[in-house]
């Protein structure tokens, strides 16, 4: 069985390694669903850096806006849309279709 959407609230940085996570939610989902994952950015040095660097020292990981990006594309996941809210990341991403669907 095969999901129709997955949905992510922030924990994108709080994997280990997101990359795998997002491997394997693209072997799980269907092709054509879609799913969300929210996720927060890296942000500008200041105050909130400092939140950054403080908050990267328990393991939390903070990637830029084309990281993000990349970790979707590299996993199997066509980026439909993004939208950010300060360093809140919000994502709405579908499965690219198999290789084996485009060149047999």
């Amino acid at each position: 069985m095969q999901a129709r959407g997955i949905a992510c609230g922030g924990s994108l940085n709080e994997f280990r390694d997101a990359s795998v996570v997002l491997a394997e939610a693209r072997r799980v989902a269907r092709d054509g669903g879609r799913s969300a994952f929210m996720s927060l950015i890296s942000g500008d040095k200041g105050p909130r850096g400092l939140e950054q660097v403080l908050s990267e020292s328990s393991g939390i990981r903070f990637y830029s806006l084309a990281q993000t990006r990349r970790l979707f594309e590299t996993a199997g996941w066509d980026v439909v849309q993004q939208a950010a809210w300060g360093r809140v990341l919000f994502s709405e991403i579908r499965p690219i279709l198999n290789k084996h669907y485009i060149n047999p």
